[in-house]
């Protein structure tokens, strides 16, 4: 069903992106590691999921991580238990025969992620690089691939090393483990590229190949499609004006449109499956914009400024002044840059002005209340 709320594992319960598992397809065919990013609250991980169940049927392995659940108060990510993660759900899938001689260096998983240099002068090394190790010996015997898919990567750069090690273990596996392949999703966009580096000579990820997909909004009219159709499963005949009316307001952010979907095939009441879509995006969106407030006091007054239309530079600049607060350019250049980073804000080219936008409609109103 496309409306159940849980993100989808199941093709049929995946509205189209027939294009984006074609592109998911071809590049972990042809590639190592795969970047699968968007706006929060787009669809990655229903994608993903489904992805990864698809490919299990013709016999590829997959382990899922998703690293919000690995993340601790103070912003802390908690990357022994993250490591703990992936080597118990590596057992899970292939037994302790497949990888005898690793688990001689791991006394309960419990051996701390080490700092790399891989191989040291004692020849120690990471305890999940040398599982890992064990499981590409042993899927080349059976000419089959493993995928290690990670939800939200960028937070791993929260782990007090700036998330060095996992680069690490990526560029080792990159190089010698060719039947273990890749999915970072992240929808702090800039963020992810910013951790992993792609372009800085220093990045133990420098030089090497990643293929990137964007997952887009759905147009207009494929939203009014998802929901007449998803309406029509559930044995609701579809009341268009309505539904036109409810993506005018909630836009093609998929996220939302099950919401509203959701409410609609329990109650049949469309006014208030909006009302009440908005007051749960509203709640999430706060919650989630606390943390980012938390940083700077500067990034809510941005951002409201770009939610009340005043979204150029000096507009924006112009609305600290309003309120008798006083900022200078470099200041104000670096919290637009860290707000298109977290994906807040996008950039848009108008003519010779470059104007800034909120991407996410629930965002945008609940700042301009």
């Amino acid at each position: 069903m496309y409306f159940s709320l849980e993100p989808k594992s199941r093709m049929k319960d995946l509205y189209d992106r027939k294009k984006e598992l074609r592109n998911l397809e071809n590049a972990i065919e042809s590639g190592k590691i795969v970047l699968l990013t968007g706006i929060r609250r787009i669809g990655k991980t229903s994608l993903l999921n489904v992805f990864l169940n698809e490919r299990k049927k013709s016999g590829t392995h997959y382990i899922f991580a998703d690293c919000r659940t690995f993340l601790r108060r103070g912003n802390f990510f908690d990357k022994k238990a993250f490591n703990e993660h992936i080597v118990s759900r590596i057992q899970d899938t292939f037994g302790t025969h497949a990888f005898k001689k690793a688990l001689k260096s791991v006394s309960n998983i419990k051996t701390p992620w080490l700092e790399i240099e891989f191989k040291k002068k004692n020849d120690t090394q990471l305890p999940l690089v040398r599982i890992l190790e064990d499981v590409n010996l042993f899927l080349k015997k059976s000419k089959k691939t493993m995928i290690l898919a990670v939800d939200e990567a960028q937070n791993l750069r929260l782990d007090g090393s700036g998330g060095f090690e996992f680069l690490n273990l990526l560029a080792y596996a990159y190089d010698h483990l060719p039947n273990v392949k890749f999915i970072l999703t992240g929808s702090e966009v800039g963020v992810l590229h910013d951790f992993l580096k792609l372009t800085d000579a220093d990045s133990p990820l420098f030089g090497r190949h990643t293929s990137e997909i964007m997952v887009q909004r759905f147009s207009r009219e494929d939203s009014i499609n998802f929901l007449i159709e998803g309406l029509t499963q559930v044995g609701i005949k579809p009341d268009k004006s309505r539904i036109e009316k409810a993506v005018d307001i909630l836009d093609g952010l998929v996220g939302y449109l099950v919401i509203f979907g959701y409410t609609v095939s329990q109650t049949g009441d469309y006014d208030g499956a909006i009302s009440e879509t908005l007051e749960s995006a509203e709640q999430l969106v706060r919650k989630e914009m606390e943390g980012l407030f938390e940083k700077s006091g500067n990034y809510r007054v941005v951002l409201e400024a770009v939610a009340h239309k005043m979204n150029t530079f000096s507009r924006i600049k112009q609305y600290f002044l309003m309120y008798s607060l006083s900022i200078n350019d470099r200041t104000l250049t670096n919290l637009l840059k860290a707000l298109v980073k977290y994906s807040y804000l996008e950039e848009r080219i108008e003519g010779r002005s470059k104007r800034y936008v909120i991407p996410d409609p629930i965002v945008e109103r609940v700042l301009s209340e």
